[in-house]
């Protein structure tokens, strides 16, 4: 971990000795990236709550899986292993996206899989996902999956029995969580046989004779599902996965600081590690983030952007354009004097604050 503190400190240093040039102002990279974090938490607030509008539009409920690892747990002498961790469970995910609950039984593709009759399908209209990583208390990675899925029981067992076949397939993946609505709670007891299996957790089930004593089994959480509780249910779960996302960015909820401990920081950024990701229902993020303050002098979302596209009311489109290289020139110092005269001249012709380089 000390290399990595050493390496954030040379990037700090870099950062706020290193401009750019906007609106006839410097500004060091350091402010940049402030108001970056700043601007991107409000986008991804708005991100999520434009996911459970749509969820609305189209009449989609909410189906929510957790999934652990029971292999390839976190070793403090390995930080990368956090990766190899990431793609463990992202292919879990990508497994459950590929299958054929979400392909249309065409005659070809029936015979391809030598199945003379269909099955029920999601078509991509009535499918949506959020996907978020989080750490477990030892640094281990585990996954939430809020998957928008049509709201009939079919559905809600068609996706149960994808998770638990593509399960039993992965064998790293351990203890797995199916939120389901308290509604279709006896479409579940009628189709198989479930017992509870935890005096402390009367919500949720495993199916009859599965072995959970090694702690890696797919077991059922009902939820009520009443409007008023639904719609609590979809702002926790908005605040919940808001939250985990502003740990890739190294905020808290309020949108100022650190929220996690250093340690998780330095994984999260060393590993490069993307956490959230979600269904490509919407306008293209980047071009909500291009615009981003004139959308929101108008009172623009994400929401009425897309609703917008959608009724033919805006267009965009994605071009290029020649930009001019600037070579980055290497200053050497022959003594530290020579460094703070240097620093001391940048703060009086304000490319730099006082209060950036008191620490230098």
């Amino acid at each position: 971990m000390q290399f990595y503190d050493i390496k954030d400190e040379l990037s700090k240093i870099y950062r706020k000795t290193h401009f750019i040039f906007s609106n006839g102002k410097f500004f060091s990279l350091e402010d940049v990236r402030a108001v970056y974090k700043k601007r991107r938490y409000a986008q991804y607030l708005n991100l999520i709550d434009t996911m459970n509008r749509f969820a609305a539009d189209k009449s989609l409920a909410m189906a929510f899986i957790t999934a652990t690892l029971k292999d390839n747990r976190f070793d403090d002498s390995n930080v990368a292993v956090v990766k190899l961790q990431s793609r463990i469970l992202r292919g879990f995910t990508r497994s459950i996206r590929d299958d054929k609950l979400f392909r249309e039984p065409t005659e070809e593709r029936r015979r391809r899989l030598r199945m003379k009759d269909g099955w029920y399908y999601i078509s991509p209209e009535r499918f949506q996902y959020i996907y978020t990583l989080e750490f477990q208390k030892d640094y281990t990675l585990h996954s939430h999956y809020a998957c928008y899925i049509p709201d009939e029981p079919d559905a809600f067992i068609n996706l149960y029995e994808v998770v638990k076949r593509k399960k039993d397939r992965n064998v790293v993946i351990g203890r797995t969580e199916f939120v389901v609505p308290e509604k279709y709670k006896e479409y579940f007891m009628r189709k198989y046989t479930f017992e509870s299996f935890d005096l402390k957790k009367p919500d949720c089930f495993v199916e009859y004779d599965i072995d959970i004593r090694h702690g890696d089994f797919l077991y059922l959480k009902f939820i009520n599902d009443e409007k008023k509780h639904q719609q609590d249910y979809y702002i926790q779960v908005m605040r919940y996965i808001s939250k985990y996302v502003m740990k890739s960015i190294g905020q808290r909820e309020d949108g100022k600081g650190t929220s996690r401990s250093r340690k998780e920081d330095v994984l999260i950024r060393y590993n490069k590690l993307k956490m959230i990701s979600y269904s490509r229902t919407l306008v293209p993020f980047y071009i909500f983030n291009k615009f981003y303050k004139e959308l929101k002098e108008q009172d623009i979302g994400l929401y009425d952007l897309t609703k917008m596209i959608e009724n033919g009311q805006a267009t965009y489109f994605v071009g290029m354009k020649e930009v001019k290289s600037i070579e980055e020139r290497e200053i050497q110092f022959d003594n530290p004097q020579e460094y703070k005269q240097f620093i001391q001249n940048m703060i009086n012709n304000c490319f730099v604050k006082d209060d950036d380089v008191n620490d230098l």
